[in-house]
């Protein structure tokens, strides 16, 4: 993305915290040659406390939800719904991960669709939960070996009767 970019042209990262944007503005400076490399210090949480201290009233320029590295996935900064939710499409900043342990997928999801699929992020995973199946399973549907089939050799072609199936054989 910055093939053709003139080496004095600012760049200005930010992160959550601050750490990446150290580690990119080296990057930047030092292997790609850029002279004009600037971060936000302290990321999205610091100028978020900072804003909150010291700026009362003034909007703040980044919106919606920083995601953040610990259990909340996200801070809420703006109300601003910058997302759509995965399940219905509707506009919503939540962000969490799939409530199937053999999923945990992270997924934006409205409040609605979080309550209605039990903070899962489909039927399938769903009915995992519900239905307590949340150990790991593999199913091992083998077709039988033909005549033409060599000697020993297996062969592992996969059937699923429907997605649920097909959602155990293929979580650990």
């Amino acid at each position: 993305r910055l093939e053709g970019t003139p080496k004095d042209a600012p760049i200005m990262t930010y992160c959550t915290g601050g750490i990446r944007c150290v580690k990119v503005g080296a990057y930047l400076t030092q292997e790609l040659g850029f002279t004009n490399v600037s971060r936000l210090a302290g990321g999205i949480i610091a100028y978020d406390r900072t804003l909150n201290e010291k700026c009362d009233g003034e909007e703040s320029m980044f919106k919606g939800t920083n995601f953040v590295f610990d259990g909340r996935l996200g801070r809420q900064i703006t109300e601003d719904a910058l997302a759509n939710c995965v399940t219905c499409g509707a506009e919503t900043s939540l962000v969490s991960n799939c409530r199937n342990h053999n999923c945990h997928q992270r997924i934006v999801q409205c409040e609605a669709c979080r309550t209605s699929y039990h903070g899962t992020c489909s039927i399938a995973c769903k009915n995992r939960v519900v239905n307590g199946a949340m150990t790991p399973r593999r199913l091992d549907f083998q077709t039988p070996i033909t005549s033409n089939s060599p000697v020993g050799e297996k062969n592992s072609v996969l059937e699923y009767g429907n997605l649920d199936d097909y959602s155990m054989g293929h979580s650990s």
